[in-house]
């Protein structure tokens, strides 16, 4: 939950500037991978 906020955070801090959809489905998509590679 913490990577989500402060994903929220650092979207704020610049000012909305950039995609967060598409950030948020990038940290989503690291997220699975390190799950995947743990369950090996």
């Amino acid at each position: 939950m913490g990577t989500f906020k402060l994903q929220m955070f650092k979207w704020r801090i610049a000012n909305f500037q950039f995609d967060i959809t598409r950030s948020g489905d990038n940290m989503v998509q690291s997220i699975l991978t390190l799950i995947k590679t743990k369950q090996k």
